[in-house]
């Protein structure tokens, strides 16, 4: 499994999400979501609204998250965990990801 790319904006200090919860009984994109500094939001789902509950019957949660430091260095990081692995995940990803799906209800 490899980051999901994602579109960071230009200048210094911007930065850039992306979250993908996808599995469950089908391979399918379930929730696809990303946003960045510039203010950008967008939303692909398997259905015509963002779910409020999903099936966590191997669902794996992807984020990738992309900074432009003060320097112009670009950053990036990457998690992905399923119900069974989530415990070994980074908390801080674990915590973006529960605010970024929040955000979207």
């Amino acid at each position: 499994m490899k980051p999901a790319p994602v579109e960071l904006p230009a200048g210094n200090e911007a930065w850039a999400i992306r979250l993908i919860r996808s599995g469950g009984f089908t391979s399918d994109v379930v929730f696809d979501v990303s946003l960045n500094s510039s203010g950008s939001v967008r939303c692909r789902v398997t259905k015509s609204e963002c779910p409020t509950r999903l099936d966590d019957h191997c669902v794996i949660t992807e984020v990738t998250v992309e900074y432009r430091d003060a320097r112009g260095k670009v950053r990036k990081s990457f998690a992905a965990w399923n119900d069974s692995s989530a415990a070994r995940a980074p908390r801080e990803m674990l915590t973006l990801a529960a605010t970024v799906i929040a955000s979207t209800r």
